[in-house]
């Protein structure tokens, strides 16, 4: 694991220009109807069946959600509709609802694995806006890890495979990365609240460990006979 002291590394930062953070939607565009626990099921395309998904790509930026909020819900629906039809608890398809963090910059980006709802992602972001001068940030988990340090007007970016093993080490202007940091705060809970307005239910703010949520709204049901519909009432 990389030390929290050291500073040799920061001499060897390389600069990243116009650094901003995201938080995406990760999007699947099917559905596991298999056995959970048979790895021979899991690996046969047979056992799955398509959901449309929100344009083509497998993540939606909360950019990009305006103008769009109706084909992310509804996405989010038939997940939750076809969790029902073959009983599934919310312990077996929670992954399809997760989020990630994202630091990118002129020329790359690099997302935070673990980091999988937006009560997860708030402390980096919490740390960076009052970090001071010479702080470090820094946190560990399932092979990845990464070291976040302030140095007057630059952040120094750290990360690693957790045995100590770089894979980045990059050097960004502190102001035009806090400056979208504001923003992207509005943007996400926007998107969850227009989300859970929609589902009745809200999976994305925070890790939920019981194993059954309560979907549904006055106007929808997971168990309803589904239909074909584009739009949202």
């Amino acid at each position: 694991m990389f030390d929290p002291d050291d500073i040799d590394w920061l001499a060897l930062s390389a600069p990243a220009e116009e650094p901003r953070f995201d938080v995406v939607f990760l999007l699947h565009d099917r559905f596991y109807i298999g056995d959970p626990n048979d790895g021979a099921e899991i690996a046969d395309p047979s056992r799955y069946v398509p959901i449309a998904s929100p344009g083509t790509d497998s993540v939606l930026s909360v950019t990009d959600v305006a103008g769009r909020e109706q084909e992310l819900a509804l996405h989010y629906r038939r997940i939750i509709e076809m969790a029902a039809k073959h009983r599934r608890p919310f312990s077996q398809i929670r992954h399809y609802f997760w989020m990630r963090l994202i630091l990118r910059w002129r020329s790359g980006e690099t997302s935070l694995p673990w980091y999988d709802h937006w009560l997860s992602m708030t402390p980096l972001l919490d740390w960076l806006d009052s970090a001071g001068n010479g702080q470090h940030w820094y946190d560990v988990d399932q092979g990845w890890e990464m070291l976040v340090r302030r140095r007057s007007t630059h952040f120094f970016v750290r990360e690693g495979d957790g045995d100590g093993q770089e894979a980045l080490n990059i050097q960004v202007e502190r102001e035009p990365l806090l400056r979208s940091i504001a923003p992207l705060r509005q943007q996400t809970t926007a998107a969850i609240a227009m989300l859970t307005e929609h589902l009745g239910a809200d999976v994305w703010s925070a890790y939920l460990y019981q194993p059954n949520v309560r979907f549904g709204t006055k106007d929808w049901s997971p168990h309803a006979k589904p239909k074909k519909i584009d739009r949202l009432k």
